[in-house]
């Protein structure tokens, strides 16, 4: 009688003990890594016609602006301009190099896009070099338009004009001598300097990465920039408009093409006396 139980209890351990050991296995082991995700959601025909729009309307404005056939604007007394700009206009040095350093930074800046996207095809992320390359050619396409706009709209006669007025008493014919606004070397560079670290830090590149990305293009800017000025191609507010609208097309191109979650539009008003439409949605 006293050994049923016994073989019972026995019999029940070895019962128990594996499913104990499977479920505690099972517990402590270490989950699968999770898949990375997209970071970007590229629509082939808008991103694409946005790209052949912009870059077809820079390129087409730029042989416009190259046939002369706009007359750049006769430069005034130089007492009229603002405070920072007055002595870049009264000033008679060019300085020597100024403009072929400004070149050398701008190419580069275009030399680190094309790295950048490469190395992302490297590290084998999800959004790979053609994601890459195409948010950045998208940046300078928008930049190259949107910055001849600024320059056929204004026609500011550049620092060199009025060098010129005052050596020969006459306002320079050319074409070029009139676009001094906005600084189109430093929203190039300021644009792919934003792109790249927006870049950084949405892929969530180590520290060390996200930052010396970020005082890169703020130094290579201010680099590009100052050489403008001593070239006396543009003013100082001729390049810090450049770096204002460059940023905010750097950042704004990569941002609108986020993965978005849940994105929908939204009307409200009586659709009379007052009415609106909204997107809303969040971006992963």
């Amino acid at each position: 009688m006293n050994g049923r139980p016994v073989v019972a209890s026995v019999m029940g351990l070895l019962f128990v003990t594996p499913a104990w050991s499977a479920t505690d296995t099972a517990t402590t082991a270490a989950p699968p890594p999770a898949e990375a995700k997209r970071l970007f959601e590229i629509d082939p025909v808008l991103s694409g016609a946005l790209l052949v729009g912009a870059l077809g309307f820079g390129g087409l404005s730029e042989l416009i602006l190259s046939t002369g056939e706009i007359r750049p604007q006769d430069p005034l007394d130089p007492s009229i301009l603002l405070g920072i700009d007055r002595p870049t206009a009264e000033s008679n040095h060019i300085e020597p190099g100024a403009g072929t350093l400004s070149d050398v930074g701008l190419a580069a800046t275009i030399s680190f896009a094309v790295a950048d996207s490469l190395l992302s095809e490297v590290r084998g992320l999800p959004d790979g070099w053609g994601t890459h390359v195409l948010l950045y050619a998208q940046g300078f396409a928008f930049n190259w338009a949107v910055g001849n706009v600024a320059k056929v709209a204004v026609r500011r006669p550049r620092p060199t004009a009025y060098y010129e007025k005052r050596q020969t008493g006459m306002t320079s014919a050319d074409t070029n001598s009139g676009l001094s606004f906005y600084s189109l070397h430093t929203a190039v560079v300021a644009g792919v300097g934003a792109t790249a670290t927006y870049l950084a830090f949405a892929r969530d590149d180590s520290e060390w990465e996200k930052w010396l990305t970020l005082a890169g293009g703020v130094g290579l800017t201010a680099f590009v920039g100052w050489n403008r000025v001593r070239a006396r191609a543009h003013f100082p507010t001729d390049i810090i408009a450049g770096a204002m609208a460059g940023t905010a097309i750097g950042v704004l191109v990569p941002h609108l093409q986020r993965n978005p979650a849940g994105l929908n539009f939204s009307f409200f008003g009586d659709g009379v006396e007052s009415a609106g439409l909204v997107l809303l949605g969040t971006f992963d």
